[in-house]
């Protein structure tokens, strides 16, 4: 006979404590907890009730996955339910989740915000946690009217108060323990079960599944809920609240494509990439607090490259386009080179440290055609907290030429 999921549910509990005792061993007078496949509370987690969750889920969209660590054990095994257009990672976009306490006497399931962003821009553990915290309350206030629960319960993953488990808290590492609070402050909507208590219901834990399964997709269908979720570090993120130390005086590499591809021509809202990568339509454009981060480092160093060549009265011509709303010449940048030659700069950016591909319009591939060797696109990476000028690109529709860079559809517009 076939277990039910709540029977799984208990049977993982009940075999979580012994598969720990299994996986526990004692190097350089240090205890760790090597992940070992051969134990039925691995098999429930990483299959079981994978399989069982799958078989209740109709749509094709829907990906399940679960974790009980790479390697050595996790401090708290989790199984996930993505919706593949918004993301298929823990560590980005939102998604259901059920987390077990350390212990695995509860289980909590919730909406959980990727934190994966958050970490990006606030190296302070601290800080990134509140951000993370913040970020979940302006999620809830836009979307409390899609939570399938009345009244959502706390989340304590620790249990802290067990102290006869055989995994101790103080077992913890540093780094298991930052991971641990970035779940609690990403989880939102959060109903919790007590296995400890043997009173499960199977057509409550069907039901509820279907519960956040209907609010996950009405969120999902929101059209501001991909842009929202895109942009809820900078939404959340205070420019004088991070130290800046901005270098203007560093080199930067020659750009030389990372391999040759196929170009495919398009007539409307191109994507520019070194390689090819699956559209999503959901995709949201960067939020206009990085763009503008990354617009003014570019002209700080621009102007402290032309100062430094002695060029102080083409430093002081150089224009903001960004700046000026009454034209749009495709470009954010009108500088100089060394030898006194105008330059346009179309200036890209991200809050990140890479991106492999940039949007852009119909009017910036005009400008780089018209202007050609004069055309440059710069990429500006981490451009909320320390920004830097990764790559320049000269000329771009030359790339686009050779087939170096792939010139790909994007976004069309139909006019009737």
């Amino acid at each position: 006979m076939v277990n039910t999921l709540k029977e799984d549910f208990y049977d993982f509990s009940r075999n979580w404590e012994e598969y720990l005792q299994l996986c526990r061993e004692v190097k350089d007078e240090s205890t760790i907890f090597k992940v070992k496949s051969n134990h039925i509370a691995y098999k429930l987690l990483i299959e079981g009730i994978p399989q069982k969750l799958e078989n209740l889920i109709s749509k094709k969209n829907y990906q399940v996955e679960s974790s009980l660590g790479k390697g050595y054990v996790a401090g708290i095994p989790w199984i996930s339910i993505f919706n593949k257009q918004v993301t298929t990672t823990v560590q980005e976009g939102f998604y259901i989740v059920y987390l077990f306490s350390r212990n695995a006497k509860k289980i909590y399931l919730s909406i959980g915000l990727g934190a994966e962003q958050f970490k990006r821009v606030y190296s302070n553990h601290s800080i990134c946690v509140e951000k993370i915290n913040a970020a979940k309350e302006r999620f809830k206030s836009v979307f409390n009217s899609y939570s399938p629960i009345n009244i959502e319960q706390s989340m304590d993953l620790l249990d802290e108060t067990d102290t006869d488990f055989t995994r101790k808290d103080s077992e913890f590492s540093i780094k298991s323990r930052k991971r641990i609070d970035t779940y609690e402050a990403g989880c939102l909507f959060t109903k919790s079960y007590d296995l400890n208590e043997g009173n499960l219901n199977e057509e409550e834990l069907i039901g509820d599944l279907e519960k956040y399964l209907i609010s996950y997709e009405s969120i999902i269908e929101d059209p501001i809920s991909v842009p929202l979720v895109e942009n809820l570090v900078e939404a959340v993120f205070q420019k004088d609240e991070i130290k800046q130390e901005i270098d203007l005086n560093y080199e930067i590499p020659n750009y030389v494509p990372s391999r040759k591809e196929t170009a495919k021509k398009s007539s409307s809202g191109d994507k520019l990439t070194t390689k090819k990568t699956e559209r999503n339509i959901k995709r949201s454009l960067p939020s206009k607090k990085v763009g503008s981060a990354g617009e003014e480092h570019v002209f700080k160093y621009e102007f402290n490259k032309l100062k430094k060549a002695g060029k102080e009265e083409l430093a002081s011509k150089i224009i903001k386009q960004y700046e000026d709303y009454s034209s749009f010449p495709g470009y954010d940048i009108q500088s100089y080179d060394v030898s006194g030659n105008e330059i346009y700069i179309e200036v890209k950016s991200t809050k990140g440290s890479k991106k492999d591909f940039f949007e852009i319009s119909d009017n910036e591939v005009r400008s780089a055609r018209k202007h050609r060797g004069q055309y440059f696109i710069y990429h500006v990476v981490n451009a909320l907290t320390k920004p830097k000028i990764d790559k320049i690109i000269k000329d771009p529709i030359g790339y686009v030429e050779e087939n170096q860079i792939i010139l790909d559809p994007w976004i069309y517009q139909m006019r009737i």
